[in-house]
């Protein structure tokens, strides 16, 4: 929707561009920051199961899907 993509490009979401192994992302969803913090640092935990997630934000993002 229109109001998605407003969202992304105004940098007030992030999308998910690949959602990797996580079982909790979806592949377009929108995160709040404190979401994309909270698994930024599941991603570089030292311990970090994560693979492959790859999260955007603004016009680059909206180029990527």
């Amino acid at each position: 929707p229109l109001r998605d993509v407003e969202q992304i490009v105004y940098f007030n979401s992030y999308v998910v561009l690949a959602p990797g192994n996580a079982d909790t992302l979806v592949y377009k969803q929108l995160l709040t920051e404190d979401q994309w913090l909270e698994i930024e640092d599941r991603i570089y935990s030292e311990d970090s199961q994560l693979v492959g997630v790859e999260v955007g934000i603004g016009a680059e993002a909206l180029l990527r899907l």
